[in-house]
């Protein structure tokens, strides 16, 4: 089974919106919703977890408690930092989630394709990222930014902002039970190494 956390406890301060930017609407839902159901249309999801601020909680699980398809989400109270709602999400996860997915609640627009892609790399690596071909030309300088090289993108690429979808496997459950560990990317991608 498959499990899901959306971290969602930012407050919109950079779009000056005024309230947490997931609660904005985009043709007529808002982004909070169209967010989950791109994970919860998917094959194998068993389970949604939004981690958003303390002030946010009531008013979530009002509105997911109000739309059909999305089946049961579980709400939890999200922390300062990205990695400390990751860190709240997880103390909730089944038992039984052998893949956990973590993505950006304000992020709606993730396909289908790329969900499925990137669980597949999960299953046969044990963790995987969405990422693209980087197209633009790379420009390397020094600390006086002057131009040492320009290099062409091949080679590397760009992870999709907000983290896109992260998929991890039995690092999650063996981290899951070390109560101080904090989550973070870093730590993730180091200890699959």
């Amino acid at each position: 089974m498959t499990s899901v956390i959306f971290p969602a406890a930012g407050v919109g301060k950079r779009m000056h919106a005024g309230q947490n930017k997931v609660f904005m609407e985009v043709a007529g839902l808002p982004v909070l919703v169209r967010s989950l159901m791109a994970f919860a249309t998917c094959p194998g999801i068993g389970q949604l977890i939004v981690a958003i601020g303390s002030a946010d909680i009531d008013r979530a699980r009002s509105l997911l408690n109000s739309i059909t398809g999305l089946g049961k989400c579980i709400v939890v109270e999200g922390g300062s930092e990205r990695q400390y709602s990751i860190r709240n999400a997880m103390k909730v996860l089944s038992d039984d989630a052998d893949i956990v997915l973590v993505h950006d609640a304000a992020r709606p627009l993730v396909s289908r394709k790329t969900i499925e892609a990137v669980k597949s790399g999960a299953i046969k690596y044990g963790a995987c990222i969405a990422a693209v071909p980087e197209k633009n030309t790379i420009k390397v300088v020094d600390a006086w930014s002057l131009l040492l090289q320009t290099g062409a993108a091949c080679g590397l690429y760009r992870r999709h902002r907000g983290s896109g979808v992260i998929f991890l496997k039995k690092l999650i459950r063996r981290q899951k039970r070390m109560a101080s560990w904090v989550l973070t990317m870093q730590a993730l991608l180091k200890g699959l190494a």
